[in-house]
């Protein structure tokens, strides 16, 4: 289920690891694992199939950190906890972020949540139909110290482990 206080989804990956920080981020070009989840799937015993990329390609984060990525790994299947029941995507590509992150993550990009048929025009069409004017009053600009408020901090996620020492 997702956790409305932090925005991230409960899942499960290749029928072994429960984690509960997978983001579904529209504004993300790509999805990815970070080198935390990697690792504990591997201490799972799951079989990874995983590509190499000789050029790599570099991953432009918020406030435009960057972060070369070389290598793939297809997730056999991911499971997300729904109220509807279990959604289960097969055989998801993400590239592996080498970070220092201590927290496991999925982050799931905007092609695949336009693949499920969620758009950022459907959503807005959707608040629109509900009513065409929101009064947005109490909602603290700066970003909480929870685990959704350390994803939004792309920037430490993306190898600035500096900074993420200082989040907990």
């Amino acid at each position: 289920m997702v956790n409305s206080q932090n925005g991230l989804i409960n899942v499960k990956i290749n029928g072994c690891l429960s984690v509960s920080t997978a983001l579904m981020d529209n504004g993300s070009d790509v999805t990815l694992i970070n080198e935390c989840l990697f690792n504990n799937l591997l201490a799972c015993g799951v079989q990874l199939s995983i590509t190499t990329h000789m050029d790599g390609t570099t991953l432009t984060a918020f406030f435009n950190t960057t972060h070369t990525v070389t290598e793939t790994v297809s997730l056999d299947e991911v499971v997300f906890d729904t109220r509807a029941g279990p959604l289960v995507l097969r055989q998801l590509q993400a590239w592996i972020v080498r970070d220092n992150a201590v927290s496991p993550l999925l982050i799931v990009s905007r092609q695949i949540l336009q693949i499920l048929g969620l758009d950022m025009e459907s959503i807005l069409a959707n608040a629109a139909a509900q009513q065409s004017e929101w009064v947005i009053t109490g909602i603290n600009p700066m970003i909480p110290n929870t685990p959704y408020g350390k994803v939004c901090r792309v920037l430490n996620i993306m190898g600035d482990s500096e900074s993420l020492d200082t989040l907990d």
